[in-house]
């Protein structure tokens, strides 16, 4: 993708896309998990079909699906999405460098990805260690994607503990 394809990618998703951490709970078998599986998605659904169907063409990863049939006076909205490690890693660290609201959501979840291994092997207190870390990262990714207007106090407190934070990174 060209410089200005990928800027144009990223603008999108900080308007309307969704970069965030989900828990998997079930396995293709339909039984639950004990320790659910944590996966990296991205998201940018729209009312015209085309801008997903674009993201999907550019990237090369993910599916474009519909919300079902909308309410009386709604219109269909389209989403592009794109889920784990393999897929939503290269697709972050190719925007981080173009994205500007969403850039610590993209810094939570690729550093998320660096420090993910498979926990189901490990001696119980290094398996209490991974959890809490994985919640750690889960909440600060939720935290940045709280919907609302911050006050200014508020918004300058969550600008300190994003630098701290990122320096603990």
């Amino acid at each position: 993708m060209t410089d200005i394809e990928l800027a144009y990618a990223a603008g999108i998703i900080d308007g309307e896309g969704t970069i965030g951490i989900y828990k998997h709970t079930g396995d293709k078998n339909g039984t639950k998990r004990k320790i659910p599986p944590l996966r990296i998605w991205i998201k940018v659904p729209q009312c015209d079909i085309r801008l997903p169907q674009w993201f999907k063409s550019k990237f090369g990863y993910g599916y474009v699906n519909n919300n079902g049939i909308p309410k009386i006076g709604r219109r269909y909205v389209f989403t592009w999405s794109v889920c784990g490690f393999k897929q939503c890693v290269p697709i972050l660290e190719m925007l981080i460098p173009y994205l500007f609201l969403k850039r610590d959501r993209a810094e939570i979840a690729l550093a998320f990805a660096r420090q993910n291994k498979n926990i189901r092997h490990l001696p119980e207190p290094e398996k209490s260690i991974e959890i809490a870390k994985r919640e750690t990262m889960v909440s600060r990714l939720k935290e940045c994607n709280r919907r609302g207007l911050a006050s200014p106090a508020e918004t300058e407190r969550s600008r300190a503990q994003r630098a701290m934070r990122q320096s603990e990174l």
